[in-house]
């Protein structure tokens, strides 16, 4: 599906934490955003070229100079998004730093809880009747915040759980309050954060899950877990996941659908990068894509014209670049599993 098609060692991903791999975003063809050490990273494809976006290392500015935060150590990045004109960190210690790409206003910048154990674990942006974030933190809550028109971040709900929350996204539909949660716990959660109400459970997995995908129609979603598969749902029929897709040596720390909804990629925390064909939701025929060292993130552009890879490694750490083979050259030179 996939070919290799350029690797750059000028941009490489950090991991801090070897749980959480969401440390790649792509907004266009073009345009890559990478955490490295304590600092955002935007790399221009073409002009292969790197612009710092945010560096959290010291003082970072606030929307004035009462909300400007001093990290003495600096921020220990655990997660990015890059969406809707917004790049957003998590940290360590429950951190929200928020840049408007657009103005170039950073436009949150503080601490979601004063729980020493609240680590930012994911960060979801999303249309609902205005831009949403929510975040996914280590002290068992999943926070809304109303992003208005990327001026300010306004507390809007939040959701306790009975265990950390790892990963939440929420279904791909403007009209829908349904969000995918998983955590410390085998179990799969399908909630509505506004009303704090858990709507369905389900159960397959073995071990903690790291990644929740959607898929663009709306009623598959794919979680990663730490027991080595990544399980497919229908939560239209959510009784059993409807396939379960092997990594082959760890656990898989990233999930991803392609904005046009063909293939669907997962990531295990080194080594292999795994592409399925979603086919109608059987996906029969799949691409395995094998390097060397940790994966800090995998992401596809939202034409799906490309998908990037950070590896995180001391000496060949590196963004790796692939392109996408036209349909009907699959199967010349290919190998599927």
């Amino acid at each position: 599906f996939y070919r290799f098609f350029h690797n750059t060692r000028r941009i490489k991903a950090t991991v801090i934490h070897f749980q959480l791999r969401y440390l790649v975003w792509a907004t266009s063809d073009t345009d890559v955003f990478v955490m490295h050490e304590k600092s955002l990273y935007h790399w221009d494809t073409v002009k292969k070229k790197s612009t710092e976006i945010l560096n959290l290392s010291g003082v970072v500015p606030g929307r004035d100079q009462d909300n400007a935060h001093v990290w003495p150590n600096g921020c220990q990045v655990s997660t990015i998004v890059v969406s809707d004109g917004l790049a957003i960190a998590g940290g360590f210690y429950g951190e929200i730093i928020a840049k408007n790409l657009n103005s170039g206003k950073v436009i949150y910048n503080g601490w979601v809880t004063n729980d020493p154990n609240a680590i930012t674990n994911a960060i979801d942006v999303h249309q609902s009747r205005t831009l949403q974030v929510m975040t996914s933190n280590n002290d068992c809550f999943v926070r809304l915040f109303d992003a208005g028109n990327g001026s300010s971040l306004t507390p809007l709900k939040s959701m306790g759980f009975n265990w950390p929350v790892n990963h939440a996204t929420r279904q791909p539909d403007p009209g829908s309050k349904i969000s995918c949660v998983v955590g410390d716990d085998t179990s799969i959660l399908l909630a509505d954060v506004e009303s704090g109400r858990i709507l369905q459970t389900l159960h397959g997995h073995t071990d903690y899950s790291f990644a929740t995908a959607w898929h663009p129609n709306g009623h598959i979603v794919a979680t990663g877990n730490q027991d080595c598969t990544a399980r497919i749902w229908d939560i239209r029929f959510p009784r059993d996941a409807i396939k379960v897709l092997p990594a082959r040596m760890g656990a898989v720390r990233c999930a991803r659908f392609s904005s046009d909804g063909r293939f669907f990629a997962m990531s295990e925390p080194a080594d292999f990068v795994h592409v399925y064909d979603y086919a109608g939701g059987t996906f029969a025929r799949s691409q395995e894509i094998d390097m060397f060292g940790e994966i800090g993130g995998v992401a596809f552009s939202p034409s799906t014209q490309a998908l990037f890879v950070g590896v995180s490694d001391r000496t060949y750490g590196s963004l790796l670049e692939y392109e996408r083979i036209p349909r009907t050259n699959y199967t010349r030179g290919l190998s599927f599993l």
